[in-house]
């Protein structure tokens, strides 16, 4: 889709819908229902928020068109720099909530919309006093232009003997350290989507390690316990084989089978043992995240990427494992599984795995 499109118009909420739908969704078929992996807005968020960093385009489009705005304000050269520029109220509410206004020459600041007061408009202070005057007079009327502008520019340069020829805009607030003029729209998407949020736990190890790319997705779907086990199952209204096919002793849930099942934490001491990797087991039951930082305090700093690495290829074989019962009937033992892994780091290594 053409950048244009988004800057100069808003498309239909409909174009948005089915892009989200027809992503992460597992279709309309009978076998699922239509039931959605992981919800679209989830995967649009950074990844350090625990996302996918995939471009909502509904927000990028609304960073793009308030891109137009400080265009239209920064660069009378474009051609379309005098237009009125026919963008939602929201658009226009973030631009003036985003920037103030240092007067110059008072020719380029408009007197009754821009924040130019201490950071603050005409309009905010007064809105009474707003309703009282046209629109266009509104849009149009400079500080320049205003009764006495001599003055007011005179004021609001603090009595500077040396004139300022050039106005600027700087931002502040949510936008603070953002420029408007570089194109860098991704930061507003940002803030509009999940403002000063907490970075997800442990979110950028998944994407900074070495793993194939469908590896650090099943990954990041187990860390949100999105895989579909025994219970996700049930809840969603699916049947299911509801004991662990690993160890067919407790129930199937993403922890259980990736960290608490007996077969899971035998592989996992003889794996970490073999490749000369501190282990030791919590007395309580770990969920997947929590087992994944305590097995990568007991490392020594140097070998934690390394460490990260190796979890996610143990758990990625121990779902193939759980498949494998169920889907071929053919199941292997811890130390057949072992082996595997072995096998497996040294094609990763091959392939370009460091640490």
């Amino acid at each position: 889709m053409p950048i244009y499109t988004l800057m100069a118009d808003k498309l239909p909420p409909w174009v948005f819908r089915e892009i989200g739908r027809s992503f992460l969704w597992m279709g309309t078929n009978a076998s699922c229902r239509g039931k959605s992996a992981v919800a679209f807005p989830t995967c649009c968020r950074p990844t350090r928020f625990g996302g996918l960093g995939i471009i909502d385009l509904k927000l990028a489009g609304f960073s793009l068109r308030t891109r137009w705005l400080w265009f239209q304000r920064t660069d009378e050269n474009r051609a379309w720099s005098a237009l009125q520029l026919d963008f939602e109220p929201e658009v226009h509410a973030v631009f003036s909530a985003s920037v103030t206004v240092s007067v110059g020459n008072g020719e380029r600041t408009l007197f009754w919309s821009d924040n130019w007061i201490n950071g603050r408009s005409v309009g905010q202070i007064a809105p009474n006093l707003v309703t009282m005057i046209s629109k266009r007079t509104a849009r149009q009327r400079t500080v320049a232009q205003a009764p006495s502008g001599h003055r007011w520019v005179r004021d609001i340069s603090g009595g500077l003997s040396i004139p300022v020829l050039m106005e600027y805009i700087r931002l502040w607030g949510l936008l603070a350290d953002f420029q408007l003029g570089t194109g860098r729209t991704g930061f507003i998407s940002m803030a509009l989507d999940c403002g000063w949020q907490l970075h997800g736990k442990g979110a950028t190890r998944i994407w900074k390690s070495w793993a194939p790319p469908k590896v650090k997705f099943f990954t990041w779907l187990a860390t949100k316990g999105k895989i579909w086990t025994a219970d996700r199952r049930r809840r969603h209204g699916l049947d299911a084989h509801d004991t662990c096919w690993l160890c067919d002793q407790e129930p199937e849930t993403c922890d259980h089978i990736l960290v608490n099942c007996s077969y899971a934490k035998q592989l996992w001491w003889d794996a970490l043992i073999t490749l000369d990797c501190t282990c030791s087991f919590a007395s309580q039951q770990l969920t997947l995240q929590d087992w994944w930082s305590h097995g990568r305090r007991l490392q020594a700093k140097e070998r934690r990427k390394g460490f990260d690495t190796l979890f996610m290829l143990i758990i990625w074989l121990l779902w193939k494992e759980r498949n494998a019962r169920l889907f071929d009937q053919r199941s292997s033992s811890a130390d057949q599984l072992l082996q595997l892994i072995k096998l497996e780091i040294r094609i990763w290594v091959e392939a370009g795995a460091t640490n």
